[in-house]
């Protein structure tokens, strides 16, 4: 998976963390799935375990992730002025 020799596989338990951290809790499934344009059977079996979890989903929704902590953290440093 990455150059620094970890190629432990994403776990369904990470995917399902990572998803409603990310895309919110009720519903995320289908958000995945639109995302990762695969069908939400798909996203199903990689939840359940079914079907192994292609890194690039996991790589995806860190990235997201990340994303959305660093925008919290800059709206925390630079609230909107209202007049």
């Amino acid at each position: 998976m990455t150059s620094s020799g970890n190629t432990k596989p994403p776990t369904p338990e990470e995917l399902v963390r990572l998803a409603r951290q990310v895309l919110g809790g009720d519903g995320w499934e289908g958000r995945l799935a639109a995302l990762m344009i695969v069908d939400s059977a798909t996203v199903w079996r990689w939840k359940v375990g079914r079907s192994p979890i292609p890194g690039a989903v996991l790589v995806a929704l860190r990235c997201m992730a990340r994303e959305r902590q660093r925008l919290a953290a800059e709206a925390k440093r630079s609230p909107l002025k209202r007049p």
